[in-house]
């Protein structure tokens, strides 16, 4: 089975963002953006999802999408 990998720390490091200035942008709590930005969440919530690629934008102005965000690899 693949293994599905969690990219916001490279997208979030490539712009210098803490994740507290994400957390407040995006409205998501900030121990979910520790979370995920350590690849320690199993699971995402779509809401959590839309709200990050929104906050991305506006504080980078640059769109992302979640093929950015979620990678799948292979085994």
């Amino acid at each position: 089975m693949g293994e599905i990998e969690i990219r916001l720390s490279e997208i979030m490091g490539r712009h210098r963002l803490k994740q507290r200035q994400l957390a407040e942008a995006s409205g998501v709590r900030p121990a979910a953006i520790h979370a995920l930005y350590h690849g320690q969440r199993n699971r995402v919530e779509l809401e959590h999802l839309a709200a990050i690629l929104d906050a991305l934008y506006t504080l980078t102005g640059q769109r992302y999408s979640v093929a950015d965000i979620l990678a799948y690899t292979e085994d």
